[in-house]
C-alpha cells in the first residue's frame, strides 16, 4: 500500500507558503485509516488566526488519479471560482509535497442531520440551481485549462470505465460478478453523447456541498470533475442519495430542470 502524505512532510510546506504558524489541525473525519490525508488547520500571522482546509494526494493505491488528480482539480475550482459558482478558494498549490491549501468554508456537510422538512427543501433548491449554473458554463473555459473534451460516445463513457477498471481491478482478489457484468453491460450499451457537454462534478449530491443557514455554502470535492452529459450528475445524486437521502429525490431533479431549462424524460 503506497504511503500517505504526513503533517510532517506537509505542514512545513503551508507555513512557508502562507508565513504564518499552525497552531491547531484536525484531521478530517473518516480519513484516519487511509482515503485521501486532509486537515482543517488553523494558522497564526501577524497576531491575526485564519482557517483554511488543506488537501492532500490520495497515493498511488488509487488508480484513477493517473488521470484525476489534485493539480487538475485547482484548475477546475479556479475556474468555477472566477465564474461566480460557491467553490473554496485555491490559496496555494504544491507537486511535492502534492497538495492544495483551500479556502475554509464554515457548514456542515451531512444533509441527513437536518430535521425540518422546509429547510431541507431549501437547500435542495439553491444546490439545483447552482448545479445549473455551472452546467452553463461554456465547456471552452474548461478545455482551456486542460481539461480534455469528449468527441465519441466511446470517449464519454468508455474512457472514463477504462480508468476505473484498470485502478480498481488489480487490487481484487477474485472477480465481482455484479462489477464485471456491468463494465460489460456499459460497452455493450453506450449511451449516446450529449447534445452540449457540461462539466459534471463526477460525484455530486449530498455530502459533496457544504451548507449554512438554509443556504449552500460551498459545493466541494471537485477531484473527478470532467466535460459530460449534465444528466450523469442526476445519476450521481441518486447513488448518493443512498448514504444522504434527501427525502424527496424527485423534487431535487423538477428544480434542477426548473433552473436549467433541460426538460427531464422520467421514463428513461
Amino acid at each position: 500500500m503506497s504511503r500517505l502524505l504526513t503533517e510532517d512532510e506537509v505542514f512545513p510546506w503551508v507555513e512557508r507558503e502562507l508565513g504564518g504558524t499552525i497552531t491547531e489541525a484536525v484531521r478530517q473525519g473518516g480519513r484516519e485509516s487511509g482515503g485521501r490525508p486532509g486537515w482543517f488547520i488553523t494558522l497564526q500571522r501577524n497576531g491575526d488566526a485564519t482557517r483554511y482546509y488543506v488537501r492532500g494526494d490520495r497515493g498511488g493505491d488509487f488508480g484513477y488519479t493517473r488521470m484525476y488528480g489534485l493539480q487538475r482539480e485547482a484548475k477546475v475550482l479556479r475556474v468555477l471560482k472566477e465564474e461566480g459558482i460557491p467553490v473554496p478558494e485555491v490559496i496555494a498549490t504544491s507537486t511535492e509535497p502534492n497538495a492544495l491549501i483551500l479556502s475554509f468554508v464554515d457548514g456542515i456537510n451531512d444533509f441527513t442531520l437536518i430535521d425540518s422538512a422546509a429547510e431541507r427543501d431549501r437547500i435542495a433548491r439553491d444546490f439545483a440551481k447552482i448545479m445549473a449554473r455551472w452546467h452553463a458554463i461554456p465547456a471552452e473555459r474548461f478545455v482551456n485549462v486542460g481539461i480534455q473534451l469528449p468527441v465519441t460516445a466511446v470517449d464519454y463513457v468508455v474512457k472514463d470505465l477504462e480508468v476505473w477498471e484498470a485502478g480498481h481491478f488489480p487490487l481484487l482478489k477474485e472477480p465481482v460478478p455484479l462489477v464485471t457484468f456491468a463494465c460489460q453491460w456499459l460497452r455493450r450499451n453506450v449511451p449516446e453523447p450529449p447534445v452540449r457537454p457540461v462539466l459534471v462534478q463526477g460525484d455530486t449530491g449530498p455530502g459533496q456541498f457544504i451548507f449554512k443557514n438554509g443556504r449552500v455554502a460551498a459545493v466541494v470535492d471537485w477531484e473527478l470533475a470532467a466535460l459530460g452529459d449534465p444528466m450523469r450528475e442526476l445519476a450521481h445524486i441518486r447513488t448518493r442519495d443512498v448514504w444522504y437521502p434527501t427525502g424527496n429525490l424527485p423534487k431535487w431533479f423538477r428544480y434542477y430542470s426548473e433552473f436549467s431549462g433541460v426538460p427531464l424524460d422520467a421514463a428513461k
